[in-house]
C-alpha cells in the first residue's frame, strides 16, 4: 500500500455535492483490512484523510490529507496534499492560474527544507482528481462511450479519458446498489507513472454515488479495493 502519492488515488473515490457530504470508506488489500478514508465534500472545495489499518498499518503505516479548491465549473485554483508514509513526511502544495501549475514539494522532517519545484503548462480550466469525478458524476454516458478530461497534479498535466464499460450489481456496507463501472486512463505514464488500471463504480441512478474503487497493480503490489461504509450530510 506504500509509495509516493498513494493518496492521491485513495481521493479518486469522491466528489463535491453542492449540499455538502462526507462519505466514509473501508479499504481491502490482498483480502485484509487495509485502511479508512473520511471524503468531506462541498461546492468549492473538497478534503481527504487517509489512515492505514490492521496489517497494513504495521508493514507500512500512512497518514494522508488533501485538500482542493476550486471554482463552480470545477477548475482547480489550488491543492494540498500533507503526506506521512513509513518515516517520510512531505507537503506538496500546487497553484493553478495563467496557464500553468505551479508545483512545491517540501520535507516536513527536515523543517520544510523544499526538495523540488516546478511548472507545467495547463489549461485555462484544468481539473484535480476530485474535481474530475464530479465532472464524471454530472456527465451522461450511454454503454461504450468516453469522457476527456484535462487534469494535472501539478508534475504533469493531460486529458484523461474515462471510458463506460458496463453496468454491475455492487454491494458494500452501505448497501447493495446498481452501478456503471468506469474505468480511467490515468496511470501508466498518463498522469501517474506507475503501471496500473483503475476503476470506479458510480450508481446508475440521480445521486451518482461513487461506491467502490478498484486499482489493479501489477503481482508484487497487487489488488486494492475501497467500499462505502457510511453516508451523510455534511
Amino acid at each position: 500500500m506504500g509509495g509516493p502519492r498513494l493518496s492521491l488515488w485513495w481521493s479518486l473515490l469522491v466528489a463535491p455535492l453542492a449540499a455538502g457530504q462526507t462519505l466514509h470508506y473501508v479499504g481491502e488489500w490482498r483480502l485484509i483490512d487495509a485502511g479508512r478514508v473520511q471524503a468531506h465534500l462541498g461546492a468549492t472545495g473538497a478534503r481527504m484523510e487517509l489512515q492505514t489499518a490492521g496489517l497494513a498499518e504495521r508493514i507500512y503505516p500512512v497518514r494522508d490529507s488533501y485538500s482542493v479548491n476550486y471554482d463552480r465549473a470545477l477548475c482547480a485554483s489550488s491543492t494540498v496534499e500533507d503526506s506521512q508514509q513509513g518515516e517520510r513526511h512531505r507537503e506538496i502544495k500546487v497553484t493553478f492560474g495563467a496557464g500553468k501549475a505551479a508545483r512545491v514539494e517540501r520535507d516536513m522532517v527536515r523543517n520544510g527544507e523544499t526538495i523540488s519545484n516546478g511548472e507545467v503548462g495547463v489549461p485555462g480550466c484544468v481539473h484535480d482528481l476530485l474535481g474530475a469525478l464530479e465532472k464524471l458524476r454530472r456527465t451522461v454516458l450511454t454503454p461504450g462511450g468516453s469522457i476527456t478530461i484535462p487534469m494535472s497534479d501539478g508534475r504533469k498535466s493531460a486529458g484523461v479519458e474515462i471510458r463506460f464499460q458496463e453496468k454491475e450489481t455492487i454491494r458494500t456496507g452501505a448497501g447493495v446498489f446498481n452501478a456503471i463501472r468506469y474505468e480511467a486512463m490515468l496511470f501508466n505514464g498518463v498522469i501517474f507513472r506507475r503501471k496500473a488500471r483503475l476503476f470506479v463504480w458510480v450508481t446508475d441512478d440521480a445521486r451518482r454515488l461513487p461506491v467502490q474503487i478498484r486499482v489493479q497493480m501489477p503481482l508484487l503490489w497487487g489488488t486494492v479495493t475501497l467500499r462505502l461504509e457510511k453516508e451523510e450530510p455534511g
